[in-house]
């Protein structure tokens, strides 16, 4: 008789594969951040011969940061503007006083990228620029830079977030950011296909695929972080997970071809109503993270890249065993 896999595996061996280092041949450099925040917070103040500079050396994310803001045109009177905007001239003290410096954030981008490379991701070169900015966007990739929104990583008590959501709050610190980076970088590469007839299963073994690379590619990488979840809450879905399983079946949500159910049950959330109000929010990850643990468990040679093709996810066949 056929079974969804869904045991719980045992820690040690949740160590042994989601904790491997990286290969020694593999060269780990940093990745340089271009402090982009801090040049346009000075650039009024600016002489004239250092705006020039600055416009053409920093002119990738420069016009990177502003396309995606929709001003198109630059120079330097919107350049100005931008330095005395709210935005700025409130983020910019509160962000200096959580990073002093950007080199730890350099180093772990760097490591990051060098266990993507060994995982056998191919990922296109971008530069990483940090920004603040109004947007609700904390990471935007472009065709040549990844923006970090360093206001976004403020700490859950930032004054900012004040009235916010706990469940929002409590991924806003600098913790939460090389794993908002990793997801960012790898979901652009390896989008999710939404095709109609897509399961649920589907979308929840994708999903799962995520947090693995995310808890194998982030040093130290936690399976609490790399699923924005509390401790408590973590453990609650770990004593439940037979529970929940069996929710999903006794729903018939597993083969269901509802693209609302599937995101319902993996999209931020206080708690993951579809299956019920004690149930933690993003609930279908965790699943999906257990689903594709086992899995590497029975086929230890699979790729993480492979995980994250259709050919995978929209097959019912790879993730059922007799």
């Amino acid at each position: 008789m056929k079974k969804i896999i869904t045991a719980t595996v045992a820690l040690t061996v949740l160590l042994g594969i989601t904790l491997g280092g990286c290969d020694s041949r593999v060269v780990i450099d940093p990745q340089p951040i271009a402090p982009l925040y801090k040049y346009l917070a000075e650039y009024k103040q600016m002489p004239e011969w250092r705006r020039d500079s600055f416009e053409t050396v920093d002119s990738l994310p420069l016009r990177a940061m502003f396309s995606f803001m929709g001003v198109d045109s630059l120079g330097d009177s919107v350049l100005v503007r931008w330095s005395e905007s709210p935005q700025v001239k409130i983020f910019t003290p509160s962000v200096d006083s959580v990073y002093k410096t950007l080199k730890p954030i350099e180093a772990t981008l760097g490591r990051i990228e060098a266990k993507a490379q060994n995982e056998g991701f191919v990922l296109p070169h971008r530069s990483y620029a940090a920004v603040v900015w109004g947007n609700s966007k904390s990471v935007v990739l472009t065709d040549s830079c990844v923006l970090i929104a360093l206001n976004h990583y403020l700490g859950p008590d930032y004054i900012g977030y004040k009235g916010w959501p706990e469940y929002l709050r409590l991924q806003k610190s600098p913790e939460q950011l090389p794993y908002d980076v990793t997801e960012a970088l790898l979901a652009t590469q390896y989008p999710y296909n939404p095709g109609k007839e897509n399961t649920v299963l589907s979308r929840i073994a994708y999903e799962g695929a995520l947090i693995m690379a995310k808890v194998r590619l982030v040093p130290q990488g936690t399976l609490e972080r790399a699923l924005g979840c509390t401790a408590t809450e973590l453990q609650w879905l770990e004593h439940n997970q037979a529970d929940i399983w069996n929710m999903l079946v006794a729903k018939e949500f597993l083969y269901s071809t509802s693209q609302e159910v599937a995101s319902r049950l993996v999209d931020p959330a206080p708690r993951t109503s579809v299956l019920g109000a004690e149930v933690p929010g993003r609930a279908g990850r965790f699943l999906g993270y257990y689903l594709i643990l086992q899995y590497l468990q029975a086929n230890p040679e699979t790729s993480l890249p492979s995980l994250l093709q259709p050919g995978f996810y929209t097959n019912p066949a790879v993730l059922i065993s007799e």
